[in-house]
């Protein structure tokens, strides 16, 4: 039944992106990884962004530590590498078996800058959390570096 199951799944992504169903399982399973990878590490993200700060000072996680040990800028550094990770993961499983256009980028750029705007305007309504504009500015800075070092491996695996 499981069999039944992954092929009828693998057939409709395919269809939804245009792939032939015939090449090897191997990308497939890449795929599925990947696409697992893409929803964990979305909901780590969006968990980070909003719990409540003494929350996760309750669990260890305290993001602020003594004054003499603080790197400046550390929250920004955080905002940049998430959606620098975000974006990398968007890429391989979106366009995975696909080449990319400008256009492609623009709207994946557009897209990710709309979900960051949501997400910082969403943490006003978190306790001790606030929407700062330099988060957004970092969450984009994140991913503007992985859309363009994307398309730099992907146009170079492409001529090798």
């Amino acid at each position: 039944m499981s069999g039944r199951w992954h092929t009828a799944v693998e057939s409709k992504m395919s269809g939804m992106l245009n792939v032939d169903s015939s090449s090897a399982t191997v990308p497939s399973r890449h795929f599925a990884w990947g696409f697992v990878a893409l929803v964990l590490y979305w909901m780590l993200l969006a968990a980070g962004t909003h719990l409540p700060s003494a929350w996760l000072m309750g669990h260890g996680l305290d993001l602020n530590p003594p004054a003499g040990h603080r790197i400046p800028h550390f929250d920004k550094i955080l905002h940049a590498s998430g959606y620098f990770g975000l974006t990398v993961l968007l890429v391989l499983v979106l366009f995975h078996r696909r080449s990319m256009t400008p256009l492609h980028y623009l709207f994946l750029f557009v897209g990710i800058g709309l979900h960051a705007l949501a997400d910082e305007l969403l943490q006003a309504l978190v306790p001790h959390r606030s929407p700062d504009p330099l988060d957004w500015v970092a969450d984009m800075l994140g991913a503007s570096v992985a859309l363009i070092a994307t398309s730099q491996l992907r146009s170079r695996a492409k001529t090798a």
